[in-house]
């Protein structure tokens, strides 16, 4: 079995490749670099760096190489920043999807994994894969925008395509360097606060909830890669949230992270919230997910233990190489 993952040295894609190695996948990966990190990449592995929007330079790998499966996990996916820079997330997340599918030799053969987002819900109590979606972000409206341009390529093809919804991703493998690393994303952008001596920020607390913080739904990285695997050997297609099914507000979560680090005594600094930003995403697991035996295993204090233990000594080696 021959696969192809795009965005493989990143944090979801690095772990994906480990899980597909464990089954004796051959696999290649390819990635510009831009936000992975080629030291993520098992030695087993094929590498070619390539950006998806090097037409030529994507066309000419591709006709060398035909796949089984090709899981397309690359993209930038940090709604505030798609705000600044949105050409940048067009580009990345929706042109790049659009090479990817033309530069296939035989779509009809190939099953394609997309990884989409939670995000094109918008304010959502309970998601479930027919709901309505309301994208809030430049983000999600390119997650939007590539779903109904892959479902529109491969309408000859359909059960060749799945699309899964991500949730709130974190934990990590106890591994080198496998940790979430992006500036935005909420565990690693409070983790470096709180390595710098600071207080971390959470962005609003007048959401329409509870106790006034953003809920998420968020699933562990090694339960997530394990349900992505499942179209290889299934008839699993059509589209499918990957979550936890629990929610938990994000004013715990990060004063899970602060336990985690051991930092006692520190005060969580609220900011003004952004636009960005829903009130709560919730989602149920996936019947179909379930009834192919798989279910999230990793409880949360678990992920953000290990998330810990993982960023704090990359945080440290970085540290030490930038001086």
């Amino acid at each position: 079995m021959k696969v192809l993952i795009t965005g493989g040295a990143g944090y979801i894609g690095s772990h994906l490749v480990n899980e597909l190695l464990s089954l004796g996948a051959d696999c290649v990966v390819l990635d510009n670099l831009s936000r992975g990190l080629e030291k993520r990449l098992n030695s087993k592995v094929e590498f070619a760096k390539i950006d998806l929007c090097d037409v030529a330079k994507l066309n000419k790998f591709m006709r060398g190489n035909a796949f089984d499966t090709i899981f397309h996990l690359a993209g930038y996916m940090q709604a505030r920043e798609s705000s600044r820079i949105p050409n940048k997330y067009w580009e990345n997340n929706l042109v790049a999807t659009q090479n990817l599918l033309h530069s296939l030799r035989d779509p009809n053969y190939t099953k394609f994994i997309f990884s989409s987002s939670c995000s094109v819900y918008g304010n959502n109590s309970l998601a479930i894969e027919s709901s309505e979606l309301n994208p809030l972000s430049v983000y999600a409206l390119t997650k939007v925008e590539a779903e109904v341009e892959i479902l529109r390529k491969y309408k000859s093809a359909k059960e060749n395509v799945t699309l899964f919804r991500f949730f709130n991703v974190v934990g990590c493998s106890p591994l080198p360097y496998f940790c979430d690393i992006q500036q935005e994303t909420l565990l690693p952008s409070a983790a470096r606060l709180l390595l710098q001596g600071h207080s971390p920020i959470i962005y609003g607390n007048d959401f329409q909830t509870s106790d006034g913080f953003a809920v998420r739904d968020f699933i562990d990285v090694r339960d997530l890669v394990r349900a992505l695997i499942l179209p290889l050997n299934s008839e699993l297609f059509g589209v499918h949230n990957l979550s936890s099914g629990h929610s938990r507000s994000i004013y715990s979560v990060v004063q899970q992270l602060i336990d985690s680090s051991k930092l006692h005594g520190v005060r969580i600094k609220i900011a003004n919230r952004n636009s960005e930003d829903p009130s709560f995403i919730q989602s149920k697991v996936s019947t179909k997910l379930l009834g192919l035996n798989w279910e999230p295993k990793h409880q949360l204090k678990d992920s953000i233990d290990n998330f810990w233990s993982v960023f704090s000594t990359y945080f440290v080696q970085e540290d030490t190489q930038n001086r």
